[in-house]
């Protein structure tokens, strides 16, 4: 946590909390996004779901054309799909 101190104007310091121990950071991937498994060409399909980790990464829900399940991702094993 990122903390200043600060002084009144009785001159007592006091320490005030800027930024909380978490840094807020965007995924990669977007709910609705057409996306690629990077390890197979052949495997693709739409983001469904974005969840966080407690290591600050994200692990992505992607509903597979022609599988009708979900698998789960992190970002690098995801690509971006090109048309």
């Amino acid at each position: 946590m990122i903390k200043e101190a600060l002084t009144n104007l009785l001159g007592q310091s006091f320490i005030v909390s800027m930024i909380p121990e978490w840094e807020f950071s965007m995924s990669k991937f977007a709910i609705g996004e057409k996306v690629d498994n990077a390890a197979d060409d052949h495997e693709g399909g739409i983001i469904i779901a974005v969840f966080p980790t407690v290591d600050g990464s994200f692990r992505y829900a992607v509903d597979m054309e022609g599988y009708g399940a979900l698998k789960f991702f992190t970002e690098e094993k995801l690509v971006v799909h090109h048309c």
